[in-house]
């Protein structure tokens, strides 16, 4: 766990390594949290049930623009294949494309930090799982909270639970904006994961952003 601040437990040999950043305060680390934010808005007239997080679901596809071969990462053939219903899957950019069973996507999504992108942050949960600790969703449309996010750890080997979150339980009509709710996973984190495919449905024409706490 942290590797990235290099407090290495879990090696190979099992013994255990420890590294401290020189001239550092001891107490800093635990008064940081770590987060990524990122937005995303729909396009379309009509809702987008969109994948915040694909999974192991390969997203990739091959797109010629300019005269030149891009390589993307929108493609949800592989997730509506297994069974998921989405109509699109976030990654880094504009994603305009038409799936093999007539599904348009128009998306636009970005990291909130230019130094970070999407595609490094999905890439490094899938190999260095994160307990998410807390998540702030903010809308364009005050009736997104009328509906649900859908939670699913895809494991090949076993059934599929979905869970949903319901996200009225988390707005409150005493509190001062209401385009925004605060999702607690303190108690019981969240994993973010290779594993986790996580579902929020976006309102035709709204922009959302989510702010995610580790």
């Amino acid at each position: 766990m942290d590797r990235a601040n290099r407090n290495l437990t879990n090696r190979a040999d099992g013994a255990t390594e420890t590294i401290v950043l020189q001239n550092a305060d001891p107490n800093v680390d635990a008064g940081v949290d770590r987060f990524f934010t990122f937005t995303v808005k729909n396009n379309t007239e009509a809702p987008v049930a969109t994948a915040l997080v694909p999974a192991n679901y390969d997203t990739e596809r091959f797109v010629i623009a300019d005269g030149k071969v891009i390589k993307t990462y929108d493609n949800i053939d592989a997730l509506r294949a297994a069974g998921h219903m989405v109509g699109a899957v976030v990654s880094d950019g504009q994603a305009r494309y038409t799936s093999t069973d007539g599904t348009v996507v128009s998306m636009d999504c970005a990291s909130n930090d230019p130094m970070r992108t999407i595609k490094h942050f999905l890439d490094y949960i899938k190999f260095n799982p994160q307990p998410l600790k807390h998540m702030d969703i903010i809308s364009s449309n005050i009736n997104q909270w009328t509906g649900s996010m859908s939670v699913t750890y895809c494991n090949p080997f076993f059934d599929n639970k979905v869970q949903r979150i319901n996200l009225n339980t988390f707005f409150s009509r005493f509190q001062y904006q209401n385009d925004r709710i605060g999702i607690n996973f303190d108690g019981n984190p969240l994993e973010f994961s290779d594993l986790l495919l996580l579902i929020f449905s976006i309102p035709a024409g709204a922009t959302a952003q989510f702010v995610l706490t580790f």
